[in-house]
């Protein structure tokens, strides 16, 4: 038994050691375009590197778990209960959204107002 509780020891610590040694990140540097326009004055221009585009992993899933029973109407005139009323408001855009990280007003459907 005590075999085993080291041996069970030893592997949570590899695990936990492994775990914790994360990749490393290269930065990549661009060095500054240096420009002189007339007059002798120098202009020193700074871009940032461009970042790297990753593909999403899989797809966006939104699951709801709404209790027992069906949604009782999809038709927005109609929804007075608290399922209706959400599974309509994720199916349907509006004029405008909310964005939830600057709480600023964006277009959702309307193209200008």
């Amino acid at each position: 038994m005590k075999r085993w509780m080291i041996v069970l020891s030893m592997l949570v610590l590899a695990g936990t050691l492994l775990a914790a040694c994360a990749p490393q990140t290269v930065v990549v540097t661009q060095p500054p375009v240096v420009q002189t326009v007339p007059g002798g004055v120098t202009q020193v221009v700074v871009t940032a590197p461009p970042q790297p585009t990753v593909p999403p992993v899989r797809p966006n899933i939104l699951r709801i778990n709404l209790g027992p029973g069906d949604v009782p109407t999809l038709d927005p005139n109609l929804a007075t209960d608290t399922s209706s009323v959400q599974v309509v408001d994720e199916l349907t855009v509006g004029l405008t959204r909310l964005n939830e990280v600057t709480l600023l007003l964006e277009p959702g459907m309307a193209e200008s107002w």
